[in-house]
């Protein structure tokens, strides 16, 4: 999945995704790591958030990711 979005031109240091363990919220963590500093991944499985982490860092061996295991709703 691509976003046609001038993403450069955003500051995207730190990065919230709320429901970042399935679909566009996993999504966009995957579009956005690559130019993130810190990405913050909120959803209700913690373990399916690891998995998301664990990819997203093979996207970018720098960035920091923060998991929270939330209910939101």
């Amino acid at each position: 999945m691509s976003l046609n979005l001038p993403i450069d031109i955003l500051c995207m240091k730190n990065i919230l995704i709320t429901g970042a363990s399935s679909g566009l919220g996993e999504e966009f963590a995957y579009i956005l790591a690559p130019k993130a500093e810190v990405l913050v991944l909120t959803a209700r499985s913690v373990s399916k958030l690891e998995n998301v982490k664990l990819k997203s860092l093979a996207l970018n061996a720098q960035l920091k990711v923060v998991i929270i295991g939330v209910d939101l709703s």
